[in-house]
């Protein structure tokens, strides 16, 4: 008595499983460091476009905090 077929959720289709452990899924056929390498540098490449703004924008602000201070004690 086998487990029961997996069923796609939406469609009720059989869903055939690529995998037969984590482990074969994370060795991914041979290609698992060049592909969690890309997955990895991709998500290093995404966290970087957002945290770079982030920063810039409070050294901008940082730094015409300074300006104003330093020309409200000049005046």
């Amino acid at each position: 008595m086998g487990a029961a077929p997996r069923r796609d959720f939406f469609s009720g289709a059989e869903v055939k499983v690529k995998f037969e452990s984590l482990a074969d899924f994370l060795a991914m056929g041979g290609h698992g460091l060049y592909v969690w390498l890309a997955y990895g540098i991709a998500l290093v490449i995404l966290v970087l476009n957002v945290l770079q703004p982030l920063r810039m924008t409070r050294q901008f602000f940082t730094e015409q905090s300074r300006r104003l201070r330093r020309e409200k004690k000049l005046s």
